[in-house]
């Protein structure tokens, strides 16, 4: 009933596209499996460049402003009186009028990055009054519009498909699927371990597995695949998922809202495992302990599939688009009980509570977890490390030892740690295995403090080197006829934390995209005094407080 009220909702609500371009054609759909998150809205082309007109799909006013290096990049939310919010991301450039509260903010607070809450008088917009420009802004791959429709009360994630009407007769295609043993009294193909399997097509969206798959105990499926749409050759994500066993549904799933408080969960949804080992998304057709997704429509025995006492069994699983074109696999089971495998032989293993909080102490150096930190019962241990190669490390090597690969909240981690007065400040914690460095809080006690989602060999290390810059222009160039000054920064371990830059002594505005390590200083030539030669100081600083402070001269 709930999901009928809404439908009716939105189907009453007129948006207008956000984007003059036509047809509209999308890189991403609403739902995508996405590293921790699902996608929460749609991917909009933008013929491959930046600069495209964008609108306001409904009449309201600007609520939030933000300015990032990373995520969104720049941003507009836009609050409606129907109760929907819009967003607008990566954009290239506001509105003139938006773009002067933005400035006035940053000169006035001194800051490149921005996060403001406007209120309804301030920036009033119509249905179809161009907002912004669309462009490459944070963490984006390439020119596009990302566009959300969320619900203003909660901000939680709305299906965009449920407004819009694309036309769509491209069905899903299955590639793979994993079948699971889930517990030590389980077998497939007579081993207690998940076995993959790749799928045979037979045409019109079906498809079957090579050979029956022989299974005992309590079984969980996974599957892989992607969705598609005409004239395209992006790929995207399923709208719903389904597994019926011997003709009974026991599991579905359908994405029509985000709640941004719980998308990590993403984590357990996927095999994360065989993320890391094949980069691909087996999406898993059971649900964890503390999987707290509010995606299933359906759930018997939490999605797990147990034999019976017949000799065959059949399962198929079933992905839809939004419009329903469908792709389904067959799955024959053999159900026998693998008596050549001695299940009293195999060694038992004491594991801990996902529900409880875990403190582990060994001296000064703690690992502690909150309540479900972890998405199922996990075995923990602690090694240490004395050794210490070339002398990279200013404490113990710590290892967590864990069965999960991926927490569902991050833990702590406190490390005790000794070093020399010429380094202080220059420390951070390092993930040993990966050599990468992890945002690290120093107390007074002598211990550094960090967060962690995943088990790994911790110590710290120091980083002595300053940041570096690549300017782009000349040492008393002629810059009358640029509109801005382009150089490059980056910083070869803690990363940049700080970044500033004077023309004449006054603080300026700079624009950083993160994934180019390019920072842009626009000219504001009503705060310059033209016609003369101006002095440049950049200033940065990484997060182990090394600084590099660079002089320039130009002319404008």
């Amino acid at each position: 009933m709930a999901y009928y009220v809404i439908a009716q909702t939105i189907a009453a609500q007129d948006f207008i596209f956000p984007m003059d371009l036509r047809p509209v054609y999308l890189s991403a759909n609403f739902g995508e499996l996405r590293p921790n998150h699902f996608h929460s809205g749609l991917d909009m082309k933008t013929d491959k460049v930046e600069g495209k007109v964008v609108r306001a799909v409904d009449s309201g006013f600007v609520s939030r402003i933000q300015v990032t290096p990373t995520g969104y990049g720049h941003v507009l939310y836009v609050d409606h009186p129907c109760g929907y919010t819009t967003v607008y991301a990566h954009l290239k450039a506001f509105d003139p009028r938006i773009d002067s509260i933005v400035k006035a903010y940053q000169y006035e607070k001194k800051v490149h990055t921005v996060n403001i809450t406007l209120t309804p008088d301030q920036v009033p917009v119509a249905k179809g009054q161009q907002i912004a420009l669309s462009g490459n802004t944070g963490s984006s791959g390439g020119p596009h519009l990302h566009f959300e429709i969320r619900k203003t009360e909660n901000q939680h994630a709305l299906n965009p498909m449920l407004f819009y009407d694309l036309k769509d007769n491209v069905p899903p295609k299955i590639f793979r699927v994993g079948v699971y043993p889930m517990d030590s009294n389980s077998f497939v193909n007579h081993k207690q371990k998940k076995q993959l399997f790749e799928t045979v097509s037979k045409g019109n969206g079906v498809y079957v597995l090579k050979e029956p798959v022989t299974v005992w105990g309590n079984i969980g499926f996974s599957v892989q695949g992607f969705d598609y749409m005409p004239e395209m050759s992006n790929v995207y994500g399923f709208y719903t998922t389904t597994l019926t066993c011997n003709g009974k549904t026991i599991y579905s799933r359908k994405i029509d809202e985000i709640d941004f408080g719980t998308t990590a969960d993403i984590n357990s949804l996927i095999d994360y495992e065989e993320r890391l080992a094949s980069k691909r998304n087996y999406e898993r057709m059971f649900k964890t302990q503390n999987n707290e997704l509010e995606i299933y429509t359906k759930l018997d025995n939490q999605g797990i599939y147990k034999t019976d006492g017949n000799e065959l069994a059949q399962c198929e699983i079933r992905a839809t688009d939004f419009v329903g074109n469908t792709a389904a696999v067959t799955i024959y089971l053999k159900q026998v009980h693998n008596d050549s495998l001695d299940v009293k032989a195999c060694k038992s293993v004491e594991k801990k509570s996902c529900m409880d909080s875990l403190v582990y102490t060994d001296g000064k150096f703690q690992f502690k977890a909150k309540e479900k930190t972890f998405f199922t019962d996990f075995t923990f241990d602690v090694k240490i490390d004395e050794t210490n190669p070339k002398k990279r490390y200013y404490s113990k090597q710590y290892q967590i030892v864990t069965d999960q690969v991926i927490f569902k909240k991050s833990a702590e981690i406190i490390i005790p740690y000794s070093l020399p007065d010429s380094l202080q400040g220059k420390g951070i914690i390092e993930n040993c295995s990966r050599k990468t460095p992890i945002m690290t809080k120093f107390d007074d006690n002598g211990c550094a403090h960090a967060f962690i989602k995943s088990g790994g060999k911790f110590a710290v290390v120091v980083d002595t080197v300053a940041p570096t810059i690549k300017m782009t222009m000349a040492d008393s160039a002629d810059m009358s006829a640029k509109p801005y000054i382009l150089f490059k920064m980056s910083d070869n371990y803690s990363g940049v934390g700080k970044y500033n830059a004077y023309i004449d002594g006054q603080w300026q505005i700079l624009d950083y995209d993160a994934k180019s390590g390019a920072v842009f200083l626009w000219f504001d030539d009503a705060r310059l005094e033209l016609g003369k030669n101006h002095s440049l100081k950049i200033v940065l600083e990484d997060l182990c407080h090394n600084v590099l402070e660079n002089e320039y001269t130009f002319f404008r």
